[in-house]
């Protein structure tokens, strides 16, 4: 793949990626207008951060990644990789046991 077919799929991964947090999103906002006694996150809110966390996280990661000098960001990065890890296990968890 040369480099303006590489361009070309960033861009259209790019669009894709906020067309599909748009509409969860939306999606999401229309459920909790629905249902005003529910006050609970529901699983698209994960997903929408989730994701969000996981595209920030993984800039940041390529960012400093590609500047070997720079060692400061190194440990908040690792430690909010790991975060994001636990706290999606824990919604998970919770999703699984929240039926019962």
């Amino acid at each position: 793949m040369d480099e303006m077919e590489h361009k070309f799929l960033e861009r259209s991964t790019g669009y894709a990626y906020v067309f599909l947090l748009t509409v969860l999103a939306i999606y999401d906002l229309v459920q909790l207008t629905n249902n005003t006694n529910d006050a609970e996150t529901s699983f698209i809110s994960l997903v929408i951060i989730t994701s969000v966390v996981i595209q920030w996280g993984g800039y940041e990661w390529f960012k400093h990644k590609a500047d070997k000098t720079d060692k400061e960001p190194g440990r908040i990065l690792y430690m909010s990789i790991v975060l994001t890890a636990i706290v999606f296990i824990f919604g998970l968890v919770a999703l699984m046991f929240h039926g019962k």
